[in-house]
């Protein structure tokens, strides 16, 4: 038998190499295999909706946020004579000056904003309370959106014109209903 550390010729059953000292009978320790990294795949998954994931409530948020957003846009547009000016629910309800003229504003046209609001809080309600709540918000911004449009246009006859602030209140109140009975439906 040889020393596996020095090569020397040894009997037989030695425990330790006489001339280096080392000790035999011990397997040597394996060489440790070299560690490779896998190659990165160029395949990239594909994003998914996680379980809890609400699609519906997201577009009911979103649909309450334009209203929001519609308060400050042009909602009607008054013209005579060649000459129109448009007003979105802010300037309504703080004032402000059309043709030449002092408006003041009127606190009841902050309910344009208010409805939009109170949309978005009843979004945000979990399960099938934010359903329903879809749902009333819906039918309240469509129905104090044609109630004032007959009141407004009423009283301005020919005069007045319907703006995108108008068009994006109804959308907002028929995706609020619409997601909110998806979402009733759903469950």
């Amino acid at each position: 038998m040889f020393c596996p550390k020095c090569g020397n010729q040894i009997p037989d059953g030695s425990k330790f190499c006489p001339k280096c000292g080392s000790q035999l009978g011990q397997a040597p320790a394996p060489a440790a295999a070299p560690t490779t990294q896998p190659a990165a795949s160029p395949y990239v998954a594909p994003v998914r909706a996680t379980p809890g994931t609400d699609v519906l409530k997201i577009g009911r948020i979103v649909a309450a946020a334009v209203a929001i957003i519609a308060f400050f846009l042009p909602i009607v547009s008054f013209g005579a004579f060649g000459i129109s000016a448009s007003m979105s629910p802010m300037q309504m309800a703080t004032g402000t000056q059309v043709m030449g003229f002092d408006m003041d504003g009127q606190a009841e046209n902050f309910l344009f904003l208010a409805i939009g609001v109170l949309a978005l809080v009843l979004a945000l309600l979990p399960g099938r309370a934010g359903a329903i709540g879809g749902i009333v918000s819906g039918v309240l911004t469509i129905g104090f959106l044609l109630l004032w449009q007959s009141q407004a246009i009423g009283d301005a006859g020919s005069y007045a014109t319907l703006e995108i602030g108008f068009y994006l209140y109804i959308l907002a109140g028929l995706a609020l209903a619409a997601l909110g009975i998806a979402s009733l439906v759903k469950k």
